[in-house]
């Protein structure tokens, strides 16, 4: 049998031909063209790659959206690292970190670019679904590894809260516990911008309810209040008290029992000895006191009641002095590693 040869009519012939020729023609190009003209191509698609990157993520915008990015995530070290941010200047000025989830819908609005080669940035963005809207400027800054456009803040994203803890030094914000110089004294904190700090206090005896407080420049100073009120627990501790130190006055037999906020004056002759008891407790309230830090129980009435038997000086009749005897009680409280403590005031 003769083998018969295949031919390949028609287009698909032509294409095969052309495609021997066009590998025949590469190979025999020298070595040095085919590797200029590799490395020029490879040369083209790494510039197109840099200037597609320094358009996007090594922008302007793209530097400030990855600094945002970090504080929507709450990392401050990426935030602070990433962004190059000095803190030389704010060392002393503690830091109140971002909490994840509360920056969110970051979108840059507008980047104008300046005569002194800065961009002004305008991005809007939620902050625990509330809408806003802040700006910041860059400059450029050296190159990352020669060919990615650098940048840094021209203006410190940095803002100012003050807060001014009423009742109590110690504050919480985002979570974390502060402690100021003292009671009623402001001190100030920086923050990331845009920041929404929630300030809150909980301790033993002491809450305030959270607030939020947003800061959106560095250019106003925000400030800010904690005011916590008594727990039930702490009104229950000093009530208990109290009652514990009525209690024991009524068990002391003489007309005015030492240290006790009730006695009674008698003009006649007392022929046996004086029984106290409790009519009504005192039903106490606690509020702030004069001095920041401080608390005090204002004026709280309680009625007691004596029976003694009686002589009179006047005509030696013979009679029981049984009556009521209104009293008010007002306490400065204090706090130990115990516990509370009362004072007479």
């Amino acid at each position: 049998m003769v083998d018969t040869p295949e031919f390949v009519s028609g287009s698909a012939g032509h294409e095969e031909v052309g495609r021997a020729h066009g590998r025949t023609g590469w190979r025999s190009l020298p070595f040095a063209t085919r590797w200029s003209i590799n490395f020029g191509a490879l040369l083209l698609a790494l510039v197109g790659t840099v200037a597609i990157l320094n358009s996007t993520f090594y922008s302007a915008s793209g530097f400030v959206s990855s600094y945002l990015d970090s504080i929507a995530a709450g990392d401050t070290t990426a935030a602070l690292a990433g962004a190059d941010i000095e803190r030389d200047a704010a060392t002393s000025t503690p830091l109140i970190a971002p909490l994840p989830g509360e920056l969110d819908r970051m979108q840059l609005l507008s980047d104008t670019v300046r005569s002194n080669g800065t961009h002004l940035l305008l991005f809007s963005f939620t902050l625990r679904g509330s809408a806003h809207r802040a700006s910041f400027t860059v400059r450029p800054d050296a190159a990352l590894w020669l060919v990615f456009s650098g940048w840094r803040f021209a203006e410190s994203p940095f803002g100012t809260l003050t807060v001014t803890s009423h009742g109590d030094a110690e504050f919480t914000a985002n979570g974390h516990r502060f402690i100021t110089a003292g009671a009623g004294l402001s001190a100030e904190y920086a923050v990331l911008l845009p920041a929404l700090v929630t300030l809150s206090h909980d301790s033993p005896y002491l809450v305030a309810a959270p607030t939020e407080v947003t800061v959106l420049n560095a250019a106003t100073t925000v400030t800010a209040e904690v005011t916590p009120a008594p727990k039930p627990r702490f009104v229950a501790e000093v009530q208990k008290q109290l009652s514990a130190l009525l209690d024991s006055c009524v068990t002391q037999t003489v007309l005015q029992p030492t240290g006790c906020p009730f006695g009674q004056d008698i003009n006649n002759e007392v022929e046996g000895p004086p029984h106290w008891s409790m009519r009504s407790y005192p039903r106490l309230t606690i509020i702030p006191g004069a001095t920041e830090g401080t608390w005090v129980v204002p004026p709280s009435a309680g009625t007691a009641h004596l029976v003694v038997p009686v002589r009179s000086l006047y005509d030696g009749s013979r009679s029981v002095f049984d009556r009521d005897v209104p009293f008010s009680v007002s306490y400065s409280i204090g706090f130990t590693d115990r516990g509370v403590s009362i004072s007479s005031r």
